[in-house]
């Protein structure tokens, strides 16, 4: 996960960088640190924020994640790398729209 994907995750989830931190169980700072390229994100992290943005709707059927397999494939991407880029485009979206 790159630091601008890291960036993207926490605003598609409406969070400061603090609020970012607590969810994660980090301190500010370390938040701070990923997004200015400072430290690397490690991989658990970069992990649970994936995982949660497969799961902004829980009521999805497992038929959606594999529609989802299905594109990253396509698009030759891991799930993880299209999710991101997912993330990064709603965020583009909802800038364009303010």
């Amino acid at each position: 996960m790159t630091a601008e994907e890291l960036k993207s995750a926490r605003k598609v989830k409406k969070l400061t960088q603090a609020g970012f931190a607590d969810w994660l169980g980090v301190k500010p700072r370390t938040v701070i640190a990923w997004e200015n390229r400072q430290n690397p994100i490690p991989e658990n992290i970069a992990r649970r924020i994936q995982e949660s943005a497969l799961k902004l709707n829980p009521s999805l059927p497992y038929e959606v994640f594999q529609e989802a397999e299905k594109k990253a494939a396509a698009a030759g991407m891991s799930l993880d790398e299209w999710v991101a880029n997912l993330m990064r485009e709603a965020v583009k979206q909802r800038e364009n729209l303010q």
